[in-house]
């Protein structure tokens, strides 16, 4: 094991974001700053509204309620953040979940196909782990069908598809900004349309929400401060990453990530029912300017993996739809010996990730709108999230690809 060592997640909160967000704990709130904001992106994405909203999850909500999907079928991937679910049921629809592509982990016209009816309401495309979905096909079976499409893009912010970024050919796009993501508001997040009347109704719904008080701001920028400074590799490897090693040879494996509740909820939780501040707009405006370069050197580091590993028996790597860009939030592998290769690559100081997403249809909240969904059953048992982020450099992932040849050799 060398030196240096890398945690699972990376927070994107640098000293210029927590002076920032100190400075704003401070200060009033100023409309223009959310606007300025929404501007910003709606010219980036190429759309003509931006609504910045509180969550991505409450953007999701306020879509649903404005498409009117009560009583109607939300398609939605089989591998994917379960609370999309939940939040279908919260609106008043009816989850209904497609397989997703082998290559990809995203649907296509072909998983979409048999789980679309006479009831559908709305079509949902996840662009999961950064990797656009086949907008084309999508959007030809919605049109056939006559159902809006709803792009999930929180994962997926600066990625694109045939040269248009994704949350711009959808009926509306949705945009996560929470501390994980590749571009942070502190939280937050953002709802695009070309629609006129789709955005005046989520804006409407938005208001209904208050802002949040200074004690939940503090929070967010402590926690994102925080965040920030242990997942930098250096404050990892020597800080987190001793005890964290010594308590996996106690415990004879890599510590394990948290896990969803999975608990169905009826109505938005509290912590969701607010607005975004003044502090966050400016926080993520500042980040907005950076996007592009992030995406950018997480596609060459995600190179070097595929290079590296496409050719290693018993490892699938990630495929891209013709046409996509992808920006790999995730860098997510496929792999058999899934546990065996966590252990040795955290022995080797590089950390990795397991639950990436939710087989949806094998969760006990869900099992009353399970079905086969054989390729989503597979991608969580075998799914490995690998460390890809801007922040890490190539010699990082030759060293990566080098501790899985040797483990599965």
């Amino acid at each position: 094991m060398g030196l240096k060592s890398f945690p699972r997640h990376h927070v994107n909160v640098g000293l210029g974001d927590t002076v920032r967000g100190a400075y704003g704990l401070f200060g009033g709130e100023d409309p223009y700053d959310i606007t300025k904001l929404e501007r910003h992106f709606a010219a980036l994405i190429g759309v003509r509204h931006a609504i910045a909203v509180g969550s991505a999850r409450t953007g999701f909500h306020h879509l649903l309620r404005a498409l009117g999907v009560e009583g109607k079928e939300v398609v939605l991937p089989a591998f994917t953040f379960w609370g999309m679910g939940n939040v279908a049921l919260m609106a008043g629809g009816r989850p209904v979940f497609a397989d997703v592509e082998q290559g990809t982990l995203d649907v296509s016209a072909e998983t979409l196909r048999p789980v679309v009816g006479d009831d559908t309401g709305v079509l949902i495309p996840t662009h999961l782990f950064g990797n656009p979905a086949p907008m084309d096909e999508v959007l030809e079976l919605a049109e056939e069908r006559g159902v809006p499409v709803i792009e999930d893009c929180a994962q997926a912010n600066g990625a694109s598809y045939r040269d248009r970024r994704v949350g711009s050919q959808g009926t509306a796009g949705l945009f996560s900004f929470n501390l994980f993501k590749n571009m942070t508001a502190f939280g937050g997040g953002m709802v695009t349309t070309d629609d006129e009347e789709l955005a005046e109704k989520v804006r409407a719904f938005e208001r209904e929400y208050a802002l949040p008080r200074r004690k939940q701001l503090a929070i967010k920028v402590a926690i994102g401060t925080v965040g920030g400074v242990l997942s930098r590799p250096w404050v990892y490897s020597l800080g987190l990453y001793p005890p964290l090693r010594l308590l996996s040879m106690v415990r004879g494996g890599a510590p394990k990530g948290m896990a969803h509740d999975e608990i169905l909820q009826d109505e938005m939780p509290p912590t969701y029912t607010v607005r975004m501040s003044s502090l966050q707009a400016r926080t993520g405006l500042v980040q907005l300017d950076g996007l592009d370069d992030n995406g950018d050197a997480r596609r060459e580091r995600a190179k070097v993996l595929t290079e590296g590993l496409q050719d290693v028996p018993g490892v699938t790597v990630p495929e891209e739809a013709d046409g996509g860009s992808h920006i790999y939030y995730h860098y997510v592998i496929q792999v058999k010996e899934r546990q065996r290769l966590v252990q040795e690559l955290f022995r080797a100081g590089v950390d990795t990730k397991v639950n990436i997403a939710d087989d949806c249809c094998n969760l006990p909240a869900l099992k009353e709108y399970a079905r086969p969904c054989p390729v989503a059953a597979r991608a969580d048992e075998q799914g490995l999230a690998l460390p890809v982020w801007h922040t890490l450099s190539e010699q990082d992932m030759e060293r990566t690809v080098a501790v899985i040849k040797r483990a599965l050799a």
